[in-house]
């Protein structure tokens, strides 16, 4: 999956602890969500990694989220 490197750090930041430095807009989200990165409805404002999609940020990152995971 190709992502821009802008897609990348969003998928990154919303997979690490929160640093108030890395902020990810509502149209980031809403990127990565039309590429199966993340479920994300806007009136729930909180993005998440459901079991694929914490396969492909382990594949493109090295190791999974530590935050946004999906309740299972």
């Amino acid at each position: 999956m190709r992502l821009t490197s802008e897609e990348y750090d969003a998928m990154v930041w919303l997979g690490e602890p929160i640093n108030l430095d890395r902020f990810v807009t509502e149209e980031m989200m809403r990127s990565l969500a039309a590429k199966g990165i993340v479920n994300y409805k806007p009136s729930s404002c909180v993005p998440r990694f459901t079991p694929a999609e914490i396969q492909t940020y382990r594949d493109a990152i090295g190791h999974p989220p530590t935050r946004h995971l999906s309740p299972n």
